[in-house]
């Protein structure tokens, strides 16, 4: 009987080890199922640095499509990891977090690559470092977009500051500026600051100012892509100013407004006018 009822308590122990060693193996291969179909460049390593989880955009970035990688030491797949990398996976294993937000990685044909990385410790059940999990972006469009919109503002700045014409940009509903040029700044006799806590129409002589809001407001419903307008405005000296504006629309954050680039025809008004002057008078 004895021996009957040992064979039952061992048959029992059996299947709760099975049953153990089947929920284990669930998750496992769940967890390498989630890794790897993310959508990120993600690695599982253990404490001695070999692969146990890996995704298919970090196999994809790193030119490894086809290998099997599972089980191998890191160093092994990149024999030429360099010191500063292997000193990072160190403090990740002792509990640090690692990472850098541009770092260069040379591939085998010489290929220069931007990534952002990050080294992240993952713990055992028993709350001791079990290795460490690799987070890897390759970010080089990324920074060519990055530097491309950098050159594209400088050269955007060099031609708005240096441009012989006054130009600005100015919020379509409220005619505030909010950014105005060097050479406008000459042409209505008034600083940066100034401009800068006024409207457009705070300088433009009342009697010229319908014809502004006239076209502004068939430019904002769409009926006209731009226009010009002869108009004064006066500066602070009392004296008038007469200037041709072009106006077009321009796109600035979620705010609606225009660009205006403005000539000063002051001495052509004057020259038309000396010119009607005489056709009228006898010498």
């Amino acid at each position: 009987m004895e021996s009957i009822r040992d064979d039952e308590k061992f048959s029992g122990s059996e299947k709760v080890h099975e049953s153990f060693e089947q929920k284990f193996n669930q998750v496992n291969d769940l967890l390498k199922y989630i890794v790897e179909h993310m959508r990120g460049s993600v690695a599982v390593h253990d404490r001695d640095l070999r692969y146990i989880y890996v995704s298919k955009k970090y196999l994809e970035i790193y030119g490894l499509e086809g290998q099997n990688i599972i089980g191998k030491h890191h160093y092994e797949v990149f024999p030429d990891m360099p010191q500063v990398l292997r000193d990072a996976h160190e403090s990740c294993l002792q509990g640090e977090v690692v990472g850098a937000d541009e770092d260069i990685f040379v591939r085998e044909d010489g290929t220069k690559e931007i990534t952002r990385w990050e080294c992240r410790p993952w713990f055992a059940t028993n709350n001791t470092i079990g290795g460490m999990i690799v987070f890897t972006e390759i970010i080089t469009k990324q920074k060519a977009i990055e530097r491309e919109l950098i050159a594209s503002k400088e050269r955007y700045l060099s031609v708005f500051n240096d441009a012989p014409i006054g130009i600005a940009l100015i919020d379509s509903i409220t005619g505030n500026y909010i950014e105005v040029n060097p050479e406008l700044c000459n042409i209505t006799g008034r600083s940066q600051e100034e401009m800068l806590k006024i409207c457009w129409q705070d300088i433009t002589l009342p009697e010229d100012i319908s014809q502004d809001h006239k076209m502004m407001n068939q430019l904002l419903g769409g009926k006209v892509k731009n226009y010009s307008v002869r108009k004064r405005y006066f500066r602070p000296d009392g004296q008038t100013v007469w200037v041709r504006n072009t106006v077009t629309p321009y796109r600035h954050a979620d705010t609606p407004c225009h660009l205006v680039m403005v000539i000063d025809i002051s001495d052509i008004v004057k020259r038309q006018e000396r010119v009607e002057y005489l056709s009228n008078h006898d010498p």
